[in-house]
């Protein structure tokens, strides 16, 4: 919407189509519309709080440009030449159409149920080579002053894809792994941060194992005394475990990224699910960083349905009944899509 009101011409070209489309759903309008065999529900209004109420309504209107065409030229409509579409107006709606696709794609693809933040990267890497590779005749403006904005948000002050949380998430899906980043060297740093993971998640995974072996070091360093001991040892060099731990976490980096790239279309969850054990350390950091979801579209939805299903008629309705009813309703839907037998549910 801001970019619409900052730009003059496409700010003129949006309030003439409201007003043709507030025209149209007029009673006089509407009869005009029905003799083109069009219905009047077929124009969308936007709405100023949601950006993609705006595609949408210019969506409709392209798509009924034949009917709307005719219609406007209807005297009984009392529509001025200055109020109708000219051609030049349409090109500009296709080329705007055009630019705002691939976001409205992004948008939705971000907001799915089973989405993870692996998804960013690859996401505005596509967003960018999308709206760069269109024409953008007659909007021009509105095409770098788009692509100027993804990147001061994304890259200038959020810096997508040298956070930890982004990049690591991105590797460890076996769609993307590296392929996807910007440049090699925020590659070659996301590789890195997977290593430092990988080796403080061996450490994490030693130290836990073995509170006896720390516990009897802790007490005869009590009975002989810690000063003496701290003259005795130097632990300024790495000592053999952890070249090592270091090696191996190498190693299987080496041969995870070696492997070919699994199709876009897999759930990484399930390659995960058969490829865990070739990969033990990998698939550790699997469960921390793929449960992250990019947005909170997923939990805004599921408070909105448990809205619906504690309505004022099921107020009595016990919290862990109300929490089976949602977890039916979402996975049901799962196993709906990927074709369940009745059988195996029972």
């Amino acid at each position: 919407k801001q970019w619409y009101q900052r730009r003059v011409g496409i700010g003129k070209l949006i309030k003439k189509v409201k007003k043709l489309i507030k025209k149209l759903r007029t009673s006089t309008g509407k009869r005009i519309l029905n003799q083109n065999q069009v219905s009047e529900n077929a124009l969308v209004t936007p709405c100023d709080t949601r950006w993609n109420s705006y595609f949408y309504m210019l969506e409709c209107v392209q798509k009924n440009k034949g009917a709307i065409s005719v219609t406007q030229l209807d005297e009984s409509l009392g529509l001025g030449s200055r109020q109708q579409l000219n051609p030049d107006n349409w090109e500009k709606i296709t080329a705007i159409l055009t630019i705002l696709k691939p976001i409205l794609y992004c948008t939705k693809a971000a907001e799915g149920d089973g989405v993870a933040i692996s998804e960013v990267i690859p996401l505005l890497k596509r967003l960018n080579i999308e709206i760069d590779g269109t024409d953008g005749t007659g909007v021009q403006l509105m095409k770098t002053s788009i692509l100027s904005e993804i990147k001061r948000y994304f890259v200038t002050t959020y810096g997508v894809e040298t956070r930890k949380e982004y990049a690591v998430a991105t590797v460890l899906d076996p769609r993307f792994k590296v392929a996807v980043f910007q440049t090699r060297e925020n590659a070659q740093l996301a590789r890195l941060m997977v290593l430092s993971e990988m080796q403080l998640a061996l450490s994490t995974s030693s130290t836990a194992k073995d509170p006896a072996t720390s516990s009897s070091d802790s007490q005869r360093d009590q009975e002989t005394g810690n000063s003496i001991w701290d003259k005795v040892f130097d632990d300024s060099g790495t000592s053999q475990d952890e070249e090592d731990q270091e090696d191996a976490s190498r190693i299987e980096l080496q041969n995870y990224l070696k492997e070919k790239r699994s199709p876009r279309t897999i759930d990484p969850l399930c390659w995960w699910k058969v490829n865990g054990t070739k990969y033990p350390i990998l698939s550790k950091l699997v469960r921390r960083f793929h449960s992250c979801p990019p947005g909170s579209a997923a939990s805004e939805r599921l408070f909105s349905t448990a809205k619906d299903v504690a309505g004022t008629k099921r107020l009595r309705l016990k919290p862990e009944n109300l929490e089976c009813l949602l977890f039916l309703k979402y996975n049901l839907r799962s196993l709906k899509k990927k074709k369940v037998p009745t059988a195996t549910l029972r």
